[in-house]
């Protein structure tokens, strides 16, 4: 698995991008396939990196780029996948029904 670092390009005026003029993109992808690409992208205002880097980290970590990134790094069996996704699953249907018991009482 290839992880591209984010990647500032200057506005060089040649693309023809509405409303970007003296601004940058920061573009991010997990996976070097494009259909199975996540992109997140930031817009740099005002030469202002250290913002755009912050407001890029929490639409990653948003994304679930990062909890990606963490699953990808070992290899993980199917049946392995399977039970993870179960218990998950249970999880979250614990968690609707303590709400639900909050909330509605039953």
């Amino acid at each position: 698995m290839a992880v591209d670092n984010p990647v500032v390009t200057p506005y060089d005026g040649t693309t023809s991008g509405r409303g970007n003029r003296g601004r940058a993109k920061c573009l991010f992808s997990l996976t070097p396939y494009p259909w199975n690409r996540i992109t997140v992208e930031v817009t740099v205002r005002d030469n202002n990196v250290e913002q755009a880097q912050r407001v890029l980290k929490k639409k990653m970590q948003r994304e679930g780029v990062y909890r990606e990134m963490k699953a990808r790094r070992f290899f993980e069996k199917p049946s392995e996948k399977r039970v993870r996704e179960d218990q998950e699953a249970r999880r979250r249907n614990h968690k609707l029904l303590r709400k639900r018991m909050q909330t509605e009482g039953y």
